[in-house]
């Protein structure tokens, strides 16, 4: 009925939590100033360090997410070109 699979299903690896170290992260670093200042800490920042790293996709689903956007923002580009531009002589609509 579906499509085989080759063998069980490839779940992505996790980071185990001591990898994540707040040094050298700016925003998180002053965060954790902010709250010194009055007295507070914040014991679950390393949670946040995700958010904060800069990587390209790595994955079939990551690319294919990338070029999906940039397909809808090309064809919505168009149909508002021959839509709800004004035509004149010099100014025909693109055909696709």
């Amino acid at each position: 009925m579906g499509a085989k699979q080759s063998g069980p299903i490839q779940y992505p690896k996790l980071e185990h939590w001591s990898t994540y170290k707040i040094n050298g992260i700016k925003g998180l670093e002053e965060h954790k100033k902010a709250l010194a200042a009055e007295g507070l800490k914040d014991p679950w920042i390393r949670n946040e360090v995700w958010r904060f790293r800069k990587t390209a996709p790595t994955s079939k689903f990551g690319y294919l997410r990338i070029l999906g956007y940039a397909a809808v923002c090309g064809t919505l580009l168009v149909v508002v070109r021959n839509n709800l531009v004004r035509r004149d002589s010099h100014n025909e609509p693109y055909i696709l």
